[in-house]
C-alpha cells in the first residue's frame, strides 16, 4: 500500500474504528493519537492494525516534550518507535512546547518562551527525536495564552530556526493560529507570509469554545467559519498541503465527522499549485545553558498545578499585567485538572455511576492536590488514586468498600488493555465486589453466575478472551 498521504484525512478515534473497518470509506488517510495506544494490546491494537492495513496512517504524539529541559523519555519514545513501525506511520508529529519538568507531566501543552536561544534548544531536542524515531519528525505550532516577557520574535520565525536547524516539518494548525491571533492581538495572514512553506508538511483544523475574552482550543466542536476562511487564506500561501480534522471530546457520528472532512477536501481541490520555497542548509547546532529555562518551567508547573499558593512565581516570566496573567494560569489549571478527570472518569465508570460524578470529582480532585504525575501515560496514577482511598478517612466512613471497588475496575480495564497474551491479573477482598460492578456498569460483558461463598473471602481472577474480559471468581481453601 502506497504511503503517499494527500487530500484531507481525518484523526483516528476509536467511537468510529467499527465503520471505518465495516465500510471502509473513501477517506485518504487517518492520524493516529499516539499516547492513546501506546500502553494498549489485544483488540484495540489489532483493530488498529487492520485500519492500517487499508489506509496510510500518520502518527500525532503528546509527550515528547520536545521543549523540556529534561533529558528526552526513552522509554515513551521507544513506545512511539514501536508504534509507528507496527502500523507503518509515514511520518511523526508532535507539539513545540514542553509537558514535562523535574520528571512531573502537567497533561497539557505549554508554550515556550520566543528566543534564539530556545529555538536552539528544540532543535537540538527535535533532531535527536527524528534520529531516534528514524521517521520523519515534525512539530506543531501550539494554542499558547500565555506571553513571556523574554520572547524576542514571532512564532513563525522561531518555527522557522526550528525546522531548519534540526531538518524536520512543521504541522501547522490553522485553529491554533486563529485562536492565538484573538488572544495575543496578533495578525493570523502575516503569520503565514513568515512561514516557510518548504517546512510545512501538514495542517490541522479543529474547533474552539469561548470562555470570557479568550478562545479555548478544545477540540470539541466542528470548525468554525473563520477558521475555515483562515485556511484558505493559509492554501493560497502553502497550496493544497494534507490537512487533518481533529475532534477530540464530545466526538460526533460519523457522518457528522465526515462531513467536515469533505468541506477540506473540496478548500483543497481549489488551492493553488505553490512552488515550494528554498530551504536553508541545515546547520550544526550544539547544547547549551539551560538553567534559565529550567527556572522558566519549573515556576510555570508550580503556578499552573497549585495556582492559589504559586501563581506569583510565574508571573516575574509574563508579559500580561498581573490580574490577566492569573486568569490566564487559570485556563492551563482547569485544563490540566480537566484532563486528568476525563481519563480517569473513562477507567472508572461503573464507580462514577456508584457514587456519582460529583463525590468522584472531588475525591480524584482531593487526590491530585497530594499528589504528582511522574508517568507520560495519563492513567498510571489511577493505582495511586486508589490507595489514596483506602486511607481517605471520610470515603471509608461512607462507603467502606470503596477502594476495593476501584481496584476491581483498575483491573478490569488493564487486563482488557493488556490483551490475551499477558498472564490473569488477580485481585483479593473480602467483598462481592462482582455482583455489585456488574451492577454498575451497564456495557458488562455477559450474564456472570457467581458461586456462593460463605465467607468474606474473594479471590478474582482477571482474563481477557477474545477481546472481553473474563472475571473468575474463586473461593479460598481454609
Amino acid at each position: 500500500m502506497s504511503l503517499t498521504i494527500t487530500g484531507a484525512g481525518l484523526g483516528l478515534r476509536a467511537k468510529h474504528f467499527d465503520t471505518i473497518l465495516t465500510e471502509q470509506p473513501p477517506v485518504p488517510w487517518f492520524e493516529v493519537v499516539a499516547d492513546q495506544f501506546l500502553h494498549s494490546n489485544g483488540i484495540i491494537i489489532d483493530k488498529l492494525e487492520q485500519i492500517s492495513r487499508h489506509y496510510p496512517l500518520v502518527l500525532h504524539c503528546l509527550g515528547c516534550s520536545v521543549g523540556s529541559t529534561d533529558p528526552l523519555n526513552l522509554d515513551y519514545l521507544n513506545a512511539v518507535k514501536s508504534l509507528a513501525q507496527r502500523i507503518n506511520a509515514a511520518w511523526v508529529s508532535d507539539h513545540c512546547c514542553w509537558v514535562c519538568i523535574q520528571g512531573q507531566y502537567l497533561f497539557d501543552l505549554m508554550p515556550l518562551p520566543l528566543t534564539q536561544a530556545v529555538a536552539t534548544h528544540v532543535a537540538v531536542r527535535a533532531r535527536m527525536i527524528q534520529d531516534h524515531l528514524e521517521r520523519p519528525f515534525a512539530l506543531e505550532n501550539v494554542s499558547a495564552y500565555l506571553a513571556y516577557r523574554s520572547s524576542e520574535m514571532t512564532e513563525p520565525q522561531f518555527l522557522n530556526h526550528v525546522a531548519t536547524q534540526a531538518d524536520i516539518k512543521l504541522l501547522l494548525d490553522i485553529n491554533n493560529v486563529y485562536v492565538n491571533a484573538h488572544n495575543q492581538g496578533s495578525n493570523a495572514t502575516a503569520y503565514f507570509t513568515q512561514l516557510d512553506p518548504a517546512h510545512v508538511v501538514q495542517m490541522h483544523l479543529a474547533g474552539y469554545e469561548q470562555h470570557g475574552d479568550l478562545l479555548i482550543d478544545t477540540h470539541s466542536q466542528a470548525v468554525h467559519t473563520g477558521v475555515w476562511a483562515l485556511y484558505q487564506q493559509a492554501l493560497t500561501h502553502f497550496g493544497a498541503v494534507p490537512t487533518c480534522i481533529e475532534w477530540d471530546s464530545q466526538i460526533p457520528d460519523w457522518p457528522t465527522y465526515v462531513a467536515e472532512q469533505q468541506q477540506a477536501a473540496a478548500y483543497l481541490q481549489a488551492a493553488p499549485i505553490v512552488p515550494p520555497a528554498s530551504r536553508q542548509t541545515p546547520c550544526t547546532v550544539t547544547s547549551h545553558d539551560t538553567a534559565a529555562l529550567t527556572r522558566l518551567q519549573s515556576d510555570l508547573r508550580e503556578a499552573v498545578w497549585s495556582p492559589c499558593h504559586n501563581e506569583d512565581l510565574a508571573l516575574k516570566h509574563l508579559a500580561h499585567p498581573a490580574a490577566e496573567a492569573r486568569q490566564r494560569l487559570q485556563v492551563y489549571h482547569h485544563s490540566i485538572i480537566g484532563n486528568i478527570l476525563t481519563a480517569y472518569r473513562r477507567i472508572f465508570p461503573a464507580t462514577r455511576k456508584l457514587v456519582g460524578d460529583e463525590y468522584l470529582t472531588h475525591l480524584i480532585e482531593d487526590y491530585l492536590q497530594h499528589t504528582t504525575c511522574t508517568h507520560p501515560d495519563i492513567t498510571a496514577g489511577a493505582a495511586g488514586l486508589i490507595d489514596f482511598v483506602h486511607t481517605h478517612h471520610p470515603t471509608q466512613q461512607a462507603v467502606s468498600y470503596l477502594a476495593d471497588f476501584m481496584d476491581f475496575e483498575w483491573h478490569w480495564y488493564q487486563t482488557f488493555h493488556r490483551g490475551e497474551v499477558a498472564p490473569p491479573l488477580t485481585l483479593h477482598t473480602r467483598y462481592p465486589l462482582a455482583e455489585i460492578w456488574a451492577m454498575c456498569q451497564p456495557e458488562y460483558q455477559g450474564e456472570p453466575h457467581w458461586p456462593e461463598c460463605e465467607t468474606n473471602d474473594f479471590h478474582y481472577q482477571f482474563i481477557c478472551h477474545n477481546g472481553k474480559v473474563l472475571v473468575l471468581l474463586k473461593e479460598s481453601q481454609t
